[in-house]
């Protein structure tokens, strides 16, 4: 019988100033196959958001790379105050987050939740 593991919703980012280009708390994700990141912005907010990931077994900011989209993640307060973003983990043992500012400014709120398949 294997264990499921869900990881209960907390905050990474804390009404976080967009112009300071903040980091979230990094989360270990190792034991998750799914992971969801909630954001909400302030209106004023134009950024783009990056998503990381390092395999190490202990977290090092310095040996971690951007999860590639395809696309850049923007957020622009002005359009849409909230975001969600839905990722399968490949193997990631660490995630976390990066705003860069891109000219605007206000708060950034995120929250991270995750479970394994079925779970």
């Amino acid at each position: 019988m294997s264990r499921r593991h869900v990881l209960k919703k907390y905050q990474v980012l804390d009404n976080a100033d967009s112009t300071t280009n903040p980091v979230s708390k990094e989360t270990d994700v190792s034991q998750l196959d799914f992971v969801t990141y909630q954001l909400s912005v302030e209106a004023g907010v134009t950024a783009t958001l990056l998503v990381l990931f390092s395999n190490d077994e202990r977290f090092d900011p310095a040996n971690a790379s951007e999860l590639n989209f395809g696309t850049p993640v923007v957020l622009d307060g002005a359009t849409n105050v909230d975001y969600v973003l839905h990722i399968q983990n490949q193997g990631f043992k660490w995630l976390y987050l990066n705003v860069i500012d891109t000219g605007g400014n206000g708060n950034v709120n995120a929250w991270v939740t995750g479970n394994v398949r079925g779970a």
